[in-house]
């Protein structure tokens, strides 16, 4: 399912109204039309590695290799930075990464009972027992490259009707920076009254990476149960950066000003059970 305006403007010369699609109506900007001529596919490489808990530890490992494409925006999702066709009368020409397709994804995820204490291997007793005794540590780590996005004109050159520019290289930086995240040389307006030849989602923002944790205890105490528990979450305070302004001829084309997860943030707790 995507959805589009059926009654778009064409390029070239004369009223917005006279190059409309649908002349019986020139004179309505809008006509919102959704039906599910889009199309998509999907196909994927996944590996896991499951540890069951043994000897204090518990781990899954999980790998996905895998390629989203289609020819429009999805209704429900929006297309992410990706979008819809150029033209309505380009669909069929259109097709291209979906807006939430990612490449890689590598997440980790464990539960590690810490061999202190009475019958494991470190302070089994001693001073140190009643204090480094019942700890777990528990984490999660997801690794994932960025999402694809759609380079625009800032200042279309066909007279109201959509443009694009036209792709005159890879735009791939070998360093990208948030200060420039693509080449922005390697985008170009086209003649005017013609679209450009540049695609939907032919680069990709940045990826992510986090890892969040956690460390808890159990005391018992005369028949209750008190959990103490501390989480951290982006410990590294690794920042997660959006998409660049991809509107070429804006000032800023290339740069990335935003952010798309939050910053480190830890919690405490203390949980009793009874």
């Amino acid at each position: 399912m995507w959805c589009y305006n059926a009654n778009e403007i064409q390029p070239g010369l004369g009223s917005q109204p006279s190059r409309r699609l649908l002349q019986p109506l020139s004179n309505v900007a809008n006509i919102i039309q959704c039906d599910p001529t889009n199309s998509s596919s999907y196909n994927s490489l996944q590996a896991k590695l499951n540890k069951r808990f043994a000897q204090g530890l518990q781990f899954l490992a999980s790998y996905t290799f895998g390629k989203s494409l289609d020819y429009a925006g999805s209704a429900a999702s929006g297309g992410g930075a990706v979008g819809n066709a150029q033209s309505v009368t380009l669909f069929d020409q259109s097709r291209g990464p979906s807006g939430f397709d990612v490449k890689h994804r590598f997440v980790l995820s464990w539960v590690w009972a810490l061999p202190f204490g009475e019958g494991h291997a470190f302070a089994d007793g001693g001073f140190l027992k009643p204090v480094l005794e019942n700890w777990q540590f528990s984490g999660i780590v997801t690794l994932s490259t960025g999402r694809p996005f759609t380079v625009f004109l800032n200042t279309g050159v066909n007279n109201g009707a959509p443009s694009w520019p036209d792709r005159i290289g890879d735009g791939k930086l070998d360093d990208p920076s948030p200060d420039l995240w693509f080449d922005i040389t390697a985008f170009k307006a086209p003649t005017p009254n013609t679209y450009g030849t540049s695609g939907r989602g032919v680069l990709y923002g940045p990826g992510t990476q986090t890892v969040d944790v956690s460390l808890s205890r159990v005391f018992p105490i005369k028949g209750v149960r008190l959990q103490f528990r501390a989480d951290a979450f982006n410990l590294f305070n690794t920042p997660q950066f959006g998409f660049p302004n991809a509107n070429i001829g804006n000032a800023s084309a290339g740069r990335i000003t935003s952010t798309v997860g939050d910053n480190r943030s830890m919690q405490f707790a203390l949980k009793l059970d009874w």
